[in-house]
């Protein structure tokens, strides 16, 4: 999960008041663009916490957490195909809200 801004400030605000981490990098417009970062179960429960409040992004939110269910805390063991043919699916959902389309409920 992440949050971009051309505000450091604003950025550093997210840094303060929950995990995860910062990175820069340069918009192609030029402009030097901040991002905080926070992945796997930190970023499930931050989405807890903001999903009330959510509107435009509230289905983004239910497919990331969905996504982070299929994660295991055993690593290296083989994924059944069943969660890997979920993710994918969860994975297309995503980019498909990310790229301003709408998803189905199936």
């Amino acid at each position: 999960m992440n949050v971009s801004n051309s505000n450091e400030d604003v950025i550093r605000l997210f840094e303060r008041a929950f995990k995860g981490h910062v990175v820069t990098s340069i918009a192609r417009s030029g402009t030097r663009m901040w991002q905080w970062v926070v992945n796997g179960q930190d970023a499930v429960a931050i989405l807890e916490f903001v999903s009330p409040y959510l509107v435009v992004k509230k289905t983004h939110a239910k497919v990331a957490k969905a996504i982070v269910k299929t994660y295991n805390k055993n690593r290296g063991m083989k994924l059944p195909t069943k969660t890997i043919v979920l993710r994918l699916k969860l994975a297309e959902m995503l980019r498909r809200l990310n790229h301003g389309q709408t998803i189905s409920s199936e």
